[in-house]
């Protein structure tokens, strides 16, 4: 009985961590948002909705990723710019 407990506590732990990396993934994929601010108040919203806790590390690559995309947003802008005075 102690063995098919444990056996079951293992799985749901599984399929708990595997649930948690399949949402860490969609956010980092999906998420376009250039404002960190947001970005955090919507993470909040997500976490509260579906009771999972995102790791450090995910929350600093989204960071990361956020930055990232801002700063092609301004290279976009600055070479559109530049296409209109030549």
């Amino acid at each position: 009985m102690k063995s098919l407990v444990h056996r079951c506590k293992f799985k749901h732990r599984k399929l708990q961590k595997r649930n948690i990396n399949r949402f860490n993934n969609i956010i980092i994929n999906s998420f376009l948002v250039i404002n960190n601010d947001l970005s955090y108040k919507y993470l909040k919203f997500l976490l509260k909705r579906n009771k999972i806790i995102l790791n450090r590390k995910v929350l600093s690559d989204l960071f990361i990723f956020e930055k990232r995309f801002l700063a092609s947003i301004n290279n976009l802008f600055l070479f559109m710019n530049l296409v209109k005075i030549i």
